[in-house]
């Protein structure tokens, strides 16, 4: 059996930009290393008068309401507010009684694992659902590979119902219409919880804003575990705005799968062969992955790497033409 032993605190991941300007010697870097949207949701102003009260049972049961709608959730589910999808991943296991072994295919998001592992739980991480785990996760689409199909997904599904386990869909990473659909199908399934990222494709991963999507049994630990006031009004204020206005949401998808097949197409002009991705980054396959990020730092463009998987890099979308050039010439001298 493949298992985890406890990780360190201080985990990899992208963003921190500053910080890898400085090391490489840069005033600034152009960000391709979070997978978050290059371009935000227009917000109105928070004027200081919504800083003068606690968050009101009002404001977040708007924002509830306007989850539940853009997410596609039905009345039979209930949904949590969290300040961020990595808070509320983290109180998971601690809702789950007893110590059993949890399912978690890597690569995946690596913050999943310790969490569990956290709370005592046994992890594996082989390719396929053992016998012997009783509970899931499943990252869809997956962080850095991409699309799982809904048939590999309903199938962990119904195997951990059996097994009367947990089964947690991280769908930071997935439009509208993909968790609209992850939940239709999974519906059927009690034991199902899904993990809603707002801050990814509203561009606003600062807000801290994130969702969990599950029956009442399932919900009603993780809100205790958050207590009162989890969210603060500004964010109330801002994800109701977002999360109502499908307009601009239908814009800025159709947007972000452009720009998505733009990246595709300018990697594989490079010869850089594409693992995988989703509308909000590509990852490629490369035996010299590595090489090709600090290259790539070298020339102002933040990219994220992987330390336990050596050919792996992801880039997210560049969003601007200013970057794509710089992307593509950057790429351009690393073949010379």
């Amino acid at each position: 059996m493949n298992r985890l032993t406890p990780l360190p605190v201080t985990r990899e991941h992208g963003g921190d930009v500053s910080a890898a300007a400085r090391r490489y010697g840069h005033d600034s870097m152009i960000d391709l290393s979070t997978g978050i949207s290059p371009k935000q949701y227009p917000a109105q102003p928070i004027s200081a008068d919504a800083w003068l009260e606690l968050p009101t049972q009002d404001a977040e049961a708007a924002c509830i309401a306007a989850a539940r709608a853009f997410y596609g959730a039905p009345a039979g589910l209930e949904l949590c507010l969290g300040p961020g999808t990595q808070a509320l991943l983290q109180l998971v296991p601690q809702c789950q009684p007893g110590a059993d072994t949890v399912w978690i295919p890597a690569p995946t998001y690596n913050e999943h694992a310790p969490a569990w592992v956290a709370a005592g739980y046994q992890v594996t991480q082989e390719e396929k659902l053992p016998d012997h785990a009783r509970h899931a996760v499943m990252v869809v689409p997956n962080n850095p590979t991409g699309p799982i199909s809904d048939e590999v997904v309903q199938s962990v599904a119904s195997a951990i119902a059996d097994r009367d386990g947990i089964l947690v869909i991280d769908g930071a990473f997935a439009s509208r219409e993909e968790s609209a659909r992850q939940i239709r199908i999974l519906s059927a399934y009690p034991n199902v919880i899904h993990l809603r990222s707002f801050g990814k494709f509203f561009g606003m991963a600062g807000l801290r804003l994130g969702f969990a999507i599950a029956t009442a049994g399932v919900i009603a630990p993780l809100v205790a575990r958050l207590g009162p006031w989890a969210i603060n009004s500004a964010a109330l204020q801002i994800g109701t705005a977002a999360l109502g206005d499908h307009k601009w949401a239908a814009a800025h998808q159709a947007w972000l799968d452009r720009e998505s097949v733009r990246l595709h197409t300018l990697l594989t002009a490079h010869g850089l062969e594409v693992l995988g991705g989703c509308a909000l980054f590509q990852t490629i396959t490369h035996p010299q992955a590595h090489d090709i990020h600090a290259f790539l730092a070298e020339n102002r463009i933040w990219s994220r790497k992987y330390t336990e998987f050596s050919n792996l890099l992801r880039l997210g979308i560049p969003g601007t033409e200013e970057a794509f050039s710089c992307l593509d010439e950057a790429l351009r001298r690393w073949q010379r």
